[in-house]
């Protein structure tokens, strides 16, 4: 009995497998830092977490180093799996990850192969190069480029690169204008009412409405794109909807007695009677009200 209770309070204890819940993958904490270990809940990242967990009790209790072996592929198919789960908003991927997969596949079509920390100031000017000759605008390879440094940085918190490759990626500068063969993007200009007024019909019902959002709100695309309705201040519709519930109800018919009462008062009984295709005129008084102002002015002036 005493030496089951001494052994369950001095066996090791090994850090638990758990959830991030900002990305939703497995996650395990080694020696203070987090790593990652893909999709939560999946036989894959329970797998990587029995690796792991083998490697550093192995190494007693120590982060494994970074994998030399580690191709620019690999890090790039790493990253692009942590960043499908990262750029995530309300439900929806955002349009970012366009502009990471375009910077990997170039990247992996360029220097794949390549020991990731290998990868140095010079191959990341050669893909400067590579974006600037396939005409991109000298914003965008800068944006470009900045996806590769931050695969690189990401690669270094999850103990898969040298932290010494992202510093020296670091000192690369980005593309300033007028010192660049990269052409400049054309100038956003506004469009005329009169064109976003003749283009609306032709638009679907949702999208007319998202380009009149827009127009009045100056937000951008991809905001109008993941705007929900409970992200719009309803308040002044709900005033004048409070506003509305004040007023009387009234039905169609009833239009058909106010013109009846309309007509009696310029023009007579009579002439309602035959607008109205009344046979009788007792039918044509329960329509036309009397008006009591005339016959109020009648005895004015008789006194």
């Amino acid at each position: 009995m005493l030496s089951r209770s001494f052994t369950r309070e001095t066996a090791p204890r090994v850090p638990s497998y758990r959830r991030h819940k900002p990305t939703g993958q497995a996650v395990v904490t080694l020696n203070g830092h987090d790593v990652y270990l893909g999709e939560h809940g999946t036989q894959a990242s329970r797998a990587e977490y029995d690796r792991l967990i083998g490697e550093w009790l192995a190494a007693g209790r120590c982060l494994p180093r970074p994998d030399s072996d580690l191709t620019v592929a690999e890090l790039a198919l790493h990253y692009w799996q942590f960043a499908t789960r990262y750029y995530v908003k309300n439900g929806h991927r955002s349009t970012f990850l366009s502009t990471i997969r375009l910077a990997l596949r170039h990247l992996r079509q360029v220097y794949g192969p390549t020991l990731a920390c290998d990868f140095g100031p010079l191959a990341l000017q050669a893909m400067q190069d590579r974006f600037v000759r396939a005409g991109h605008s000298r914003e965008y390879v800068n944006k470009l480029c900045a996806v590769i440094r931050r695969g690189f940085k990401w690669g270094v918190s999850q103990e898969l690169v040298p932290s010494a490759v992202c510093q020296a990626l670091a000192a690369v500068p980005g593309l300033h204008k007028g010192r660049t063969a990269a052409r400049e993007p054309e100038p956003v200009q506004p469009v005329a009412e009169a064109v976003v007024e003749a283009t609306l019909p032709f638009l679907p019902a949702v999208v007319a409405d998202m380009v009149r959002i827009q127009r009045l709100a100056g937000c951008r695309p991809g905001e109008v794109c993941s705007m929900r309705p409970c992200d719009v201040d309803r308040a002044n519709e709900e005033r004048e909807k409070e506003g509305q519930e004040k007023l009387p109800y009234w039905s169609p018919n009833q239009l058909r007695h106010s013109a009846a009462t309309e007509i009696r008062r310029r023009f007579g009984l009579e002439a309602a009677q035959t607008v109205l295709g009344h046979a009788k005129a007792d039918v044509t008084q329960v329509c036309a009200e009397r008006d009591m102002s005339l016959a109020a002015e009648v005895m004015r002036r008789i006194g």
